[in-house]
């Protein structure tokens, strides 16, 4: 915000990097401005979906496991091989990447 002072110069250059898919970049220009904006808030939310692909890997952990073993993958009666493929989706969703939140979301 050195350059002009304008909160608005800011977000509509996270904006521009987080269309272009540079989340990080985006995330770093609004990060300590979250507490100025809800849209600052609202953006630095949605480069965080980002990090959740991340952490989660394009990889199903559970294709290796039997199926047929006590816990079926559950965690307290969560499903959590659906429950991953579901944040999958939403973060994908989130990033306007439809046919991989589509893949996701029909996983489980």
């Amino acid at each position: 915000m050195t350059m002009t002072g304008d909160l608005n110069d800011v977000l509509w250059l996270s904006q521009v990097h987080y269309n272009m898919g540079q989340y990080v970049s985006a995330q770093k220009l609004i990060w300590n401005l979250i507490d100025l904006s809800a849209v600052c808030r609202f953006l630095a939310a949605k480069c965080c979906y980002q990090e959740v692909l991340n952490i989660l890997d394009d990889e199903n952990p559970f294709l290796d496991r039997d199926y047929n073993s006590v816990d079926k993958n559950t965690e307290g009666g969560i499903n959590l091989e659906a429950s991953i493929c579901y944040l999958r989706g939403v973060a994908y969703s989130q990033q306007s990447d439809l046919d991989n939140a589509k893949q996701w979301f029909k996983k489980r």
